[in-house]
């Protein structure tokens, strides 16, 4: 399984990450402060999950969403 997450926020976002090795450690998780890299991960390779910050500069998670 394949889980990206995004938040431009680097505590916001190592919380994250931990939450979701705890929740499924098997898992391959990629994590982004860019918005745009993890968008670019997912159109050339992509994922079975994806948690998006809503709030962020330039792109938002909705905008990757679409």
């Amino acid at each position: 399984m394949r889980i990206l997450c995004v938040d431009d926020e680097p505590l916001a976002l190592k919380m994250l990450e931990m939450s979701v090795k705890k929740a499924k450690p098997d898992a391959e998780i990629l994590s982004y402060r860019k918005p745009r890299e993890l968008l670019e991960e997912a159109q050339q390779n992509g994922c079975d999950i994806a948690f998006l910050d809503i709030h962020m500069r330039g792109m938002n998670g909705v905008e990757i969403g679409r």
